[in-house]
């Protein structure tokens, strides 16, 4: 389902919601998903054609989230649910910086004060579209 123009939420997509969010100039996205983290690795290996994909999975605590880089460059930010406490807010934020920086280094950009803005808009945009749809 597309919600504007930027951003498409897909339910049920592998027993997963995803919402791919557009990141307008680039010409890349971030997937944002939501649910089971043993579904995960099922979807990265159907949505980027990746058959050897092994995801390590939580380990002994469990995960509040986690950024994969994918093939090409549209990193998946996985939580386990969609946001509802402060701290789940926060690995939302912590995630999605991990994501942007997975696409500075794509673009050949460094993160330093000059790129500053690029990095807080982009940052931005992730969070606040991933919350809205969520």
């Amino acid at each position: 389902m597309r919600t504007n123009r930027l951003v498409r939420v897909y339910k049920n997509v592998k027993g997963l919601k995803v919402i791919r969010i557009e990141l307008g100039m680039f010409d890349t996205w971030v997937r944002v998903v939501f649910g089971p983290e043993k579904k995960l690795q099922d979807y990265v290996r159907w949505a980027d054609r990746q058959p050897n994909f092994v995801h390590d999975g939580g380990g002994e605590y469990g995960r509040l989230g986690c950024c994969l880089k994918s093939s090409g460059c549209s990193p998946i930010v996985w939580l386990p649910r969609s946001p509802r406490t402060p701290r789940e807010h926060g690995t939302l934020a912590h995630e999605a910086i991990h994501a942007v920086f997975h696409i500075l280094d794509w673009l050949g950009m460094e993160a330093n004060q000059d790129t500053s803005e690029v990095v807080t808009h982009m940052t931005s945009w992730v969070v606040r579209n991933a919350l809205e749809h969520s």
